[in-house]
């Protein structure tokens, strides 16, 4: 399985078995250095459901604060990166 150097933005609820928790773990363990946003109309995770350094919204979410958090969250990311 290839990744990109993206960052990420998951719902809690995705199809299947796995949710956005697992994802946000399985990509966080791959790239440690990747800023991971969670949100979610319907549940709110307890602290140790996300991972170190992600963010939660909760839905609805303005647009504009959801595009502000994930830049938030993509420059501590880099400065932790580059030991900023």
């Amino acid at each position: 399985m290839g990744w990109c150097s993206g960052d990420l933005v998951t719902d809690v609820e995705m199809p299947g078995a796995s949710n956005g928790y697992v994802l946000a773990r399985r990509v966080r363990a791959t790239k440690a250095d990747l800023a991971v946003m969670i949100v979610s109309g319907r549940v709110c995770p307890e602290a140790h459901e996300l991972p170190i350094h992600g963010i939660f919204l909760a839905k609805p979410v303005d647009p504009t604060r959801l595009v502000s958090e994930l830049r938030q969250a993509i420059d501590t990311m880099r400065n932790k990166r580059f030991g900023v």
